[in-house]
């Protein structure tokens, strides 16, 4: 039979066969179930496995990754380094005695030896000099052979160049023996100024000396021990 519009209608009976209500049953509970389970996969699945924002056509993907923090590194401990002044070359290189006793045989000089023995009491002008006056006490023996020492070695005194350049300043203890003729012996370091430039400095100035012609006026055959400090200090010009 043809309809109006030419076509011929669907006859629903023409697809009913014997035995399709059960395929059709079977093929329904299929359909349900493989549709329950895509969905609940899609519930289920992990929202970290949506497809990355693309920009520009491309996926961009943002990569974390937390590295091993390092070791902390051992202090390093830096060399102590000693500040060396280094002074002008041009200095005034002043000696300062530790024994003040007023001189009356010349003026004080640019470079000088700090000369000291025991502090005596003063001796008055007027009191008569006496070669063979056994009277004299040993300190005012020594106060004089300081001053005369002092006056020796002030003319011998040398500050070394490397002392001067690198600002070492101390003080020197020397020990030496006066024997009773005035000649001078026995030199040496009783105590250190800390270097060995100063200290050997100090002892081949004194030992230039060689000879105190006073002594022998003074000590009256007697032998004197004697320490005498040298101060080396420099003092800007």
């Amino acid at each position: 039979m043809v309809d109006s519009s030419g076509k011929q209608p669907v006859q629903l009976g023409s697809f009913w066969q014997p035995g399709s209500s059960a395929v059709m049953s079977l093929r329904f509970t299929l359909f349900i179930t493989l549709s329950v389970l895509v969905h609940a996969g899609a519930l289920l699945w992990p929202q970290s496995t949506m497809p990355p924002l693309r920009i520009g056509g491309e996926a961009q993907v943002l990569r974390v990754s937390i590295a091993a923090m390092p070791a902390s590194p051992e202090p390093v401990v830096k060399p102590v380094q000693a500040n060396v002044s280094h002074p002008p070359a041009l200095r005034q290189l002043v000696q300062k005695s530790a024994l003040v006793v007023p001189l009356h045989t010349e003026a004080p000089r640019n470079i000088e030896a700090a000369l000291a023995s025991q502090q005596t009491p003063h001796v008055s002008n007027t009191q008569p000099r006496s070669v063979s006056s056994p009277e004299q006490s040993a300190p005012d023996v020594g106060r004089k052979i300081s001053v005369a020492l002092r006056n020796h070695l002030s003319s011998h005194f040398v500050y070394p160049w490397l002392a001067r350049q690198r600002g070492w300043e101390g003080r020197v203890l020397l020990s030496l023996t006066v024997m009773g003729n005035g000649d001078l012996g026995d030199w040496k370091v009783a105590q250190t100024s800390g270097y060995q430039t100063l200290d050997r400095s100090a002892l081949q100035a004194a030992q230039r000396i060689g000879h105190l012609p006073q002594a022998a006026a003074w000590l009256n055959g007697k032998s004197l021990e004697v320490q005498v400090p040298v101060q080396y200090h420099l003092l800007d010009s």
